[in-house]
């Protein structure tokens, strides 16, 4: 990345394409599991993604333990550090050209022209003008209770991803969202000389979420 004046003694920022020839991405996975008693287990997992100006690293823990015949419980809590561009809805571009021009250099390679000056209007609405190169820490939790009975059972289960959670090497549809699901269920003994048209039972679910995608 380099600045370049123009005829019209006007900066704009450029952004070299070599950082990106000859470069090799980084992928790995690593996971580890411990199983004690009949139907319990504790484990360990970090996944890695790297390539130039995109780096992220994940790494928590997870467990399923049986309480008893009826009751099951889920866990796992989850890390991640990333280094890449994240959107900052706060900066102000006309407050600060040079940062602008350089956000839109590191995050929106081919998305305008590099001939404009920094201070053209056009610049300042393209997306790119927003996301900055930064380091962003983020948290994930997951937690759950599964009790199930012949003519009873509930499930409950809370979980939620930080603003800056990044899983670079997986799937991640929302992040700054807390949420919260509860199921209730009254339900008949089962009996096979009886013939069934469809399940039978009262079933109470209850969901809560909170948070906004980002």
């Amino acid at each position: 990345m380099h600045n370049v004046s123009n005829d019209r003694g006007l900066t704009r920022i450029q952004c070299s394409r070599n950082e990106f020839l000859d470069k090799n991405s980084l992928f790995g996975i690593v996971r580890f599991k411990r199983d004690f008693g009949s139907e319990n287990n504790l484990g360990f997992f970090a996944t890695y993604r790297g390539f130039p100006e995109q780096k992220n690293l994940l790494s928590g823990f997870d467990g399923r333990i049986k309480w008893n015949p009826k009751l099951t419980s889920e866990c796992q809590v989850v890390g991640t550090t990333a280094r890449r561009c994240f959107f900052d809805a706060e900066f102000e571009p006309t407050q600060n050209l040079q940062q602008a021009a350089s956000n839109r250099s590191t995050c929106g390679t081919g998305s305008y022209d590099t001939t404009l000056p920094i201070n053209d209007p056009s610049l300042l609405n393209n997306g790119s003008t927003y996301n900055r190169y930064r380091t962003g820490n983020g948290l994930g939790y997951y937690f759950n209770l599964d009790y199930s009975a012949e003519t009873h059972g509930w499930f409950f289960e809370v979980g939620g991803k930080s603003k800056f959670y990044r899983a670079d090497s997986g799937f991640t549809r929302r992040t700054n969202t807390n949420n919260a699901f509860f199921f209730n269920r009254l339900s008949t003994k089962s009996d096979s000389k009886k013939r069934s048209f469809g399940p039978s039972g009262i079933r109470w679910p209850v969901s809560i979420m909170t948070g906004r995608a980002v």
